[in-house]
């Protein structure tokens, strides 16, 4: 059932994807700053 629901979430996401995709490169920047100044 969770991956029904995420393809739903997806079929969502899919018309902000560029805003979404935006979010994921911001939330990986953020960890690597973390690891990167621990």
């Amino acid at each position: 059932w969770l991956k029904r629901k995420c393809r739903r979430l997806m079929m969502r996401w899919e018309r902000k994807s560029e805003v979404w995709d935006a979010f994921a490169k911001l939330g990986l920047i953020y960890m690597w700053m973390e690891v990167l100044l621990g």
